[in-house]
């Protein structure tokens, strides 16, 4: 069961949206056309959240956020660990235990909001890549406040975030945190090249990354290249993946090398603290659960000025190879009945499938063939 389960929060992170058509809310300052980041910006900064939670839940607000028509709000899932809605006066969190909070729009009361931070607090300490793992405050403060804007990807974000607060040294005197890969104690990961069946064990390369208070560079310290990303040249407070330009391509690319080399190594640790917190009685669940039969539509808005020439570093198809090989570096077999169970049904099933190795195709097909019977 804990084998299943870890593979439904990696599903819940890296599996994709389908996109809906952009809409018009009614809170102000009116919009005739929002973009999902002036949606995010007007929400998260409506309500007296923390700086930390606000993050988050920006991030969150992009991969899995689902707008509701009827009541013209936004939705955000955690499947069993509760859910999230913001409306244009108040916000809502039902937590899994049936309890309600709210927050008026500007409300400033200590006490409700205290609650509600601290009640966010513990649903984030509580899904893969989202804790705080006891970094200091000004730590945290420092990665959120910069990282926030920077046009990444939500999951390139919320990765990074997770290296530079959980891996990171943050010194206040230069105000930056610069990760090393060195830093991680395991120097190789297991790769599969789509083309090939086979698994091979490569040697990390040596990367760094150091975040200040304007630029997010990353360096290839084998070769001494670098590449960065600056602040959005806009008024913002969360930048999304929306827009971007052609200059930042190069960083992205860098990213995806970065979380390639150390997923398996992240992921397992990750593995192990939500299995501590289940073992002391905090239950890990399946944030995909309530969001997997939902049938409200998914928010996304497009924006017109987005090249299509630009491809973005999440493909809506990139998190298949990314799954499969956070549950392989962890010894969970996709093959299994009780974890293909989750998939077979899925529209993307195909796609999946074809990335499998010969023996888990197999072991797939007798399953399929099992259940046809």
């Amino acid at each position: 069961m804990l084998k299943r389960i870890t593979a439904f929060v990696v599903v819940c992170l890296l599996s994709p949206l389908v996109f809906a058509n952009p809409f018009s809310p009614t809170s102000p300052p009116s919009d005739p056309s929002p973009s999902l980041e002036s949606l995010i910006n007007r929400y998260m900064t409506a309500f007296h959240l923390t700086p930390d939670n606000r993050f988050k839940l920006a991030a969150y607000a992009e991969m899995k956020g689902r707008y509701m028509s009827d009541t013209r709000g936004l939705n955000l899932a955690f499947g069993s660990l509760g859910e999230v809605s913001f409306f244009p006066k108040n916000l809502l969190f039902r937590t899994g235990d049936q309890r309600v909070f709210h927050l008026n729009t500007g409300e400033v009361s200590q006490e409700h909001s205290s609650r509600i931070n601290e009640q966010l607090r513990e649903l984030f300490d509580r899904v893969i890549l989202l804790g705080n793992h006891d970094a200091q405050e000004a730590h945290i403060g420092f990665v959120d406040e910069h990282l926030a804007k920077k046009n990444l990807e939500p999951f390139a974000k919320l990765f990074m975030r997770h290296i530079l607060i959980k891996y990171g040294k943050y010194d206040s005197s230069k105000n930056e945190v610069v990760f090393h890969t060195d830093w991680l104690p395991e120097k190789t990961y297991n790769y599969r090249n789509p083309k090939d069946a086979s698994i091979v064990k490569k040697h990390i390369t040596p990367l760094a990354i150091k975040l200040s208070e304007t630029i997010l560079r990353g360096y290839y310290l084998n070769t001494g290249g670098t590449v960065f990303i600056e602040d959005v040249p806009r008024a913002v407070l969360f930048a999304t993946g929306e827009e971007y330009d052609p200059h930042i391509h190069a960083f992205k690319l860098f990213a995806q090398k970065l979380f390639v080399q150390t997923v398996q190594y992240i992921s397992r640790m990750e593995s192990q603290r939500l299995d501590a917190l289940s073992n002391a009685g905090e239950v890990i669940t399946n944030p995909m659960a309530s969001t997997a039969s939902s049938k409200k539509s998914v928010l996304r808005p497009q924006s017109s000025t987005t090249s299509s020439i630009i491809k973005p570093l999440y493909h809506p198809d990139s998190w298949i190879p990314m799954m499969l090989s956070i549950l392989r570096s962890k010894d969970i077999h996709i093959s299994d009945a009780e974890i293909i169970s989750c998939f077979v049904n899925q529209e993307y099933f195909p796609k999946l499938y074809k990335q499998l190795t010969i023996e888990e195709k197999e072991k797939v097909d007798q399953f399929i063939a099992d259940q046809e019977k």
